[in-house]
């Protein structure tokens, strides 16, 4: 893999260094990570955008509501 320069602050270089080091990782390697987690997170939002833009319709209903149950069930959520 070839590699390149990019220009960040010296402040921005110390704290991704120590970020990187604390992970045991290259600054490389920890900025690759960084944007995988950022194109994830876009992934989710836009999910989440596309859920709410849905016509709400009991089907849509029915469905929100098994999902939530399920995820109560496993505990990825708390009751509200």
């Amino acid at each position: 893999m070839s590699s390149t320069t990019i220009k960040v602050s010296s402040h921005t270089r110390d704290l991704l260094k120590g970020q990187a080091a604390a992970a045991g990782l290259s600054v490389g390697e920890y900025v690759a990570v960084l944007a995988a987690e950022h194109a994830r997170e876009e992934r989710w939002a836009r999910l989440r955008e596309d859920l709410a833009a849905r016509p709400r319709t009991a089907e849509t209903a029915a469905e929100d509501a098994w999902w939530a149950d399920a995820a109560l069930a496993d505990g990825l959520m708390e009751e509200s």
